[in-house]
């Protein structure tokens, strides 16, 4: 009798995994730049169980209901938010900010809250350092990035052209299957040969061997929202 539990029991079990993932989006509606999980399904036809000595051949082949067949990430746009701190950028098109970890690993998010640290760098809402470095000084008086990634910042109250001084570019990475990609914690991802080599370059540059693709440029003072729809979620 036993046996007849497993496809109801596999069920249940799925049904958990999809609302733990329902929990997780939910969670996260409000972080920036957070990518949706879904979890997907397969109907399990056919399946051969551990035989048991004394136990009919037939009795050993069951089917098994549904399973969850994987968890990826949605990696559609989100909405874009103006909110005015010029340390806050976004990436309008494909792209990934990178910053690196306090192990040496490369890790990439489209997360743009950025801040500037005690030691005058950039880094992540985390505290991870932005790569390429880039080093703001200490009289700096305004901030301002270009959709091409160029950093520029103005040192004084002086309001002309030639007070701007550039110090530093910013790239963004592309990836040819973003589902390689796996979470690296606090809204970054790394990178893995499922995802392929990441290609970097400035915002807005063609993408080398790929036709009529660019990565994505930057929006000034703008965050990018979740992509998770609440009432996607909910139903």
């Amino acid at each position: 009798m036993l046996s007849y539990m497993r496809a109801p029991l596999a069920a249940l079990r799925s049904q958990q995994m999809l609302f733990d993932t329902v929990a997780h989006n939910l969670s996260n509606i409000n972080t920036n730049g957070f990518r949706r999980l879904r979890t997907e399904f397969a109907d399990v036809i056919y399946r051969q169980v551990q035989p048991v000595q004394d136990q009919p051949l037939t009795a050993r082949n069951l089917s098994g209901g549904v399973v969850p067949e994987a968890i990826s990430r949605s990696f559609s746009f989100g909405q874009f938010d103006v909110t005015g701190n010029p340390l806050d950028l976004a990436v309008n098109g494909d792209g990934f900010f990178q910053a690196q970890l306090a192990d040496g690993r490369i890790a990439y998010t489209r997360d743009g809250s950025f801040a500037v640290d005690a030691t005058g760098r950039m880094v992540t809402a985390g505290g991870n350092p932005l790569l390429p470095e880039v080093q703001v000084p200490e009289d700096a008086t305004r901030l301002y990035v270009y959709p091409n990634g160029g950093v520029f910042v103005q040192r004084g109250e002086f309001d002309r052209a030639d007070a701007w001084q550039q110090i530093g570019q910013l790239q963004v990475a592309v990836f040819q299957n973003p589902q390689g990609l796996i979470s690296a914690g606090a809204n970054m991802f790394v990178a893995t040969p499922a995802a392929g080599a990441p290609q970097v370059g400035a915002p807005g540059d063609p993408v080398p061997g790929e036709a009529n693709t660019r990565f994505g440029e930057l929006l000034f003072a703008t965050l990018e929202s979740s992509n998770v729809n609440p009432m996607v979620e909910t139903t």
